[in-house]
């Protein structure tokens, strides 16, 4: 039996690869997260983890992020494109510590009402590495006030519209 076989019917996955510090690697592309609600400190502490494969990901349902890659020091490229954050409220420390991350996400949800230290502790600070928000119509100025978060030295900036 996988792993994912056993979660799949889980409304929470909090928690789940937390602190496996010897994790390189992950592939979740087999991964059943429709049901998932809540993704807080998913990844949290995994300081040696340098690729997921998040290809099938499914986040519609997904109302809290935070801490989700908080101290994935290792992390260099994360391919978002595929979540869907219309739902989701809570982003505190989702990219806290990701010092070499490149990743894209876009922020649809209308519904944010936290995103403290979301790019904390120096996140995408290391060399090449960037943080883009793309934002809808309704959450421009969300993804503004969520950029005045970053560290001072963090290459998180505001990305493209997009419609729909």
């Amino acid at each position: 039996m996988r792993v994912y076989e056993v979660y799949q019917d889980c409304l929470m996955h909090s928690l789940l690869f937390d602190e496996c510090e010897k994790l390189k690697t992950l592939d979740l592309s087999s991964f059943d997260t429709r049901n998932v609600q809540n993704m807080k400190y998913m990844f949290w502490g995994d300081t040696n983890l340098e690729t997921i494969n998040f290809s099938s990901f499914n986040t519609k349902n997904v109302t809290d992020m935070s801490y989700m890659f908080t101290s994935c020091w290792n992390l260099k490229n994360l391919d978002l494109s595929g979540f869907d954050t219309r739902n989701v409220q809570i982003f505190d420390m989702m990219f806290y510590g990701c010092v070499n991350l490149t990743a894209t996400i876009t922020i649809s949800s209308t519904n944010v009402n936290s995103y403290s230290g979301i790019f904390g502790n120096r996140a995408a600070t290391g060399g090449g590495s960037r943080i883009t928000l793309h934002y809808t119509s309704t959450t421009s100025d969300l993804v503004d006030q969520m950029i005045t978060e970053k560290s001072s030295k963090s290459n998180v900036v505001k990305g493209i519209l997009i419609e729909g």
